[in-house]
């Protein structure tokens, strides 16, 4: 081997000493600077020491603005850091080759909280419903838009934006509104209104003697649900209310016109004179009539009672004088018999009452029983009786009947204050009584005048109806 001079072995040591020199200053390098074309969040900090690195780092990460705006009001907020970066980290990670950052574990969580907290403008809106018009029947009523935000879903639309485009970010929230429940469009309430107004554009007609009456369609939708269901305790108000009173004579009050002083007087109507609808049928008939398939059904309404009894043409009657004790008999507007009587006794307590009754009933050959006010009992046998249904209507006990044992009575007309007074009923002299049989019929009004017992003691206690006079 060829043996080196002096000058190679100088350049030798002289190479060597470099090359240590170069690494241990490399070495060095490497310990205070981040390699060549080391990148950090796609930011290039090769070369770079640590504090460099970290204000290029931070400035990168600047904060970003997020804006929401609804119905015109506009919100803000920072968003939170998505990624931690410390002096410490990048100190840890000097001489990493690849270098990865987890993001903020709290990001999305601290993103809804921030969207939570900005008190956003917010209506609930209100469901589309059903409602009843005349015109057009039941028709739905649009919903009103509801303006509440899906947060949730705002919230991570924000996460995934910010993910993907770190930058400043407006949102509509508009886009995030949550829907009310039943919109115009919704098919079960589109069927509603369908099945209801089947019902409710029915023609039911009815038959009421000489009248020819439709159920109106506001008030087939007042008996009718949103559902198309009958509401029968509405109906059966509707029938036995409404419709009856409109119909019926019974409920309406009595005009009569006192055949001696021609004044025309107005009473309650005892419930008994005239006639009603049969609301029963009536309501049945109804009912069958919106459950068919029919557009329209004709119904003939039955009637309880005498249709021919006028409450405002009253001309068969009988007319009881409480002040002259005396008692006429009307037939078709013409006094057919005039009587002394005597009524009740000197008591309001027993008194003959004041006001527009009927008979009841007829009845030949029967006891009458009763207790006086002093508690004494009686038992009369009259041949004719003819019984009061009174304001109610129901029976008080008083009557028009003959009466044997009083003809010293008759023809005084103060036998009322004397023992000679009944206990409420009309007492009628027997040889009269056959007459007023014959001429008298049972629903017969009978009009009692006269305030005979103002000065009476004792108590009313029975229904009294002095009248109204009607000025013409």
């Amino acid at each position: 081997m060829k043996k080196l001079s002096k000058h190679q072995l100088a350049f030798l040591f002289l190479a060597l000493f470099l090359f240590i020199g170069i690494g241990l200053v490399y070495s060095g390098f490497k310990r205070t600077h981040f390699a060549y074309g080391q990148t950090i969040l796609g930011t290039n900090v090769g070369w770079m020491q640590l504090d460099g690195a970290y204000k290029v780092l931070s400035e990168v990460q600047e904060p970003i603005t997020v804006t929401i705006e609804t119905q015109g009001q506009t919100k803000s907020f920072t968003a939170p850091e998505r990624f931690p970066i410390s002096k410490e980290f990048l100190a840890n990670n000097l001489n990493a080759s690849s270098i990865q950052i987890s993001e903020n574990p709290r990001f999305r969580e601290k993103i809804a909280e921030l969207v939570q907290n900005l008190g956003l403008n917010e209506d609930a809106g209100a469901n589309a419903y059903m409602q009843f018009t005349d015109q057009e029947g039941y028709v739905i009523v649009p919903e009103i838009p509801s303006t509440m935000i899906d947060k949730a879903a705002l919230s991570e639309h924000i996460y995934q934006q910010l993910s993907t485009n770190p930058q400043d970010l407006h949102v509509d929230a508009s886009d995030f509104y949550i829907p009310v429940e039943i919109p115009s469009t919704h098919v079960g309430l589109n069927a509603q209104v369908a099945q209801a107004n089947e019902k409710i554009d029915k023609e039911i007609v009815l038959h009421i003697r000489d009248d020819e009456f439709t159920i109106p369609r506001q008030t087939l939708a007042s008996v009718v649900d949103e559902n198309g269901n009958i509401k029968t305790e509405e109906l059966s108000m509707w029938v036995n209310g409404e419709l009856n009173l409109q119909f019926s004579t019974m409920g309406q009050p009595i005009r009569w016109r006192n055949p001696h002083t021609n004044k025309l007087y107005e009473y309650q109507n005892n419930g008994a004179f005239g006639f009603s609808i049969d609301t029963n049928d009536t309501f049945n008939q109804i009912v069958d009539a919106l459950n068919s398939g029919n557009k329209r059904t004709d119904i003939t309404v039955g009637i309880i009672g005498n249709p021919d009894a006028d409450p405002n043409n009253i001309k068969d009657f009988i007319y009881i004088n409480l002040l002259d004790q005396k008692m006429y008999v009307y037939r078709n507007g013409e006094q057919k018999l005039e009587t002394w009587v005597i009524t009740g006794r000197n008591n309001r307590g027993t008194a003959t009452v004041p006001g527009f009754h009927t008979i009841g009933y007829k009845e030949l050959g029967t006891t009458l029983r009763g207790t006086m006010l002093d508690g004494t009992k009686y038992a009369v046998p009259v041949t004719y009786w003819m019984p009061l249904l009174s304001h109610g209507p129901y029976y008080t006990g008083i009557g028009i009947h003959d009466s044997n044992n009083k003809e010293a009575g008759f023809g005084n007309p103060l036998a009322w204050t004397t023992y000679l007074g009944s206990n409420g009923c009309i007492n009628t002299p027997p040889a009269i009584m056959p007459q007023v049989w014959e001429l008298s019929f049972a629903g017969m009004p009978v009009i009692i005048q006269g305030d005979l017992y103002a000065d009476s003691p004792g108590a009313y206690d029975k229904p009294v109806d002095f009248g109204t006079e009607i000025q013409e």
